[in-house]
């Protein structure tokens, strides 16, 4: 019985494991293609309008905004037809990455939380541990799910999608500081 459940302690080990690289792969894609549509250019010395320069003591790093930014949440929504009406994504320090995608009404933005909720609940289904969370922040649904070391965090608020990855010990200070700058 207890080479039964070591096996088995083994083989979730194994599936978590492979779906914390496969959302690295994710990050660390994304990112690159950030710092590519910028041209290389490395950190950025200011802030977007819409990002605050430090976020839980992270500093931004990079950003990419309008078409650009529209192109990467439309890979994130890969099957989906909708284009974002605008969007934006901020790079910080320690692999901490914001994602607002803006729709085109309240209710595309429903519609479309939906199918990121589903897409990370059907990614995450084969390991056990894993689970998307609801809990309520400052009177909005926050889908929360720690991989490893980092979290995930999607919410809705108004026409806006807001999607975060940030490193665990980070997770809530970042989160709290996002809805109360990021509206």
């Amino acid at each position: 019985m207890a080479k039964l459940k070591n096996v088995k302690n083994k083989k979730n080990s194994r599936m978590v494991f492979w779906v914390q690289l496969i959302i690295a792969v994710i990050l660390i894609a994304t990112m690159s293609f950030g710092f590519l549509q910028l041209g290389g250019s490395g950190p950025v010395s200011s802030a977007a309008p819409d990002f605050p320069p430090w976020i839980a003591g992270l500093k931004i790093q990079n950003y990419i905004t309008g078409e650009d930014a529209k192109k990467q949440m439309s890979n994130i929504l890969s099957d989906e037809t909708t284009t974002f009406r605008d969007a934006w994504i901020a790079f910080y320090a320690e692999n901490a990455v914001v994602w607002i995608g803006q729709a085109n009404s309240e209710s595309e933005a429903d519609r479309l939380l939906n199918v990121i909720r589903e897409k990370t609940k059907s990614a995450i289904s084969s390991v056990p541990e894993l689970k998307l969370q609801p809990v309520n922040k400052k009177g909005i649904t926050v889908y929360a799910v720690r991989f490893g070391n980092q979290y995930n965090y999607i919410y809705q608020r108004y026409d806006k999608i807001f999607w975060l990855s940030v490193p665990y010990d980070k997770g809530e200070p970042f989160l709290n500081e996002v809805m109360d700058s990021l509206n």
